[in-house]
């Protein structure tokens, strides 16, 4: 018959009795353990570095292909305000060569009219 060993068993002392999870034998200091931590610490903190600068330049990805969408916005609504300008110009100056063609139209009307006033007045 096999007797399991307890918080109570007659073996055991009283700080295993308080804590009943099997606590892990602490190893010796040896060179090479000192090695193999700080290997693992400085692998760590490469990894903690690598992921952050990768988290970094995901941001920034992300904030450049919103720049990206804003300049495009930007940028059309400037070629629209262009056109929109363009177009009020020509319209200013085509209204501008409609009214110099009326006042045109109506000199020559003038003129003619002077002539054929002057041509009955001299026939008389």
């Amino acid at each position: 018959m096999t007797v399991e060993e307890g918080p109570y068993s007659p073996g055991v002392d009283d700080a295993q009795r308080d804590d009943p999870a099997p606590k892990p034998e602490l190893e010796a200091l040896t060179p090479e353990n000192v090695e193999l931590v700080t290997t693992r610490t400085l692998a760590q903190d490469l990894t903690e570095e690598l992921s952050s600068r990768f988290a970094l330049a995901k941001h920034s990805e992300a904030a450049l292909t919103e720049l990206r969408s804003d300049f495009d916005v930007y940028r059309g609504l400037e070629e629209a305000r262009f056109s929109s300008a363009v177009a009020h110009a020509m319209s200013i100056e085509r209204a501008r060569s409609e009214e110099l063609a009326a006042r045109l139209a109506q000199a020559e009307a003038d003129r003619l009219a002077q002539s054929e006033a002057t041509r009955l007045a001299q026939a008389s």
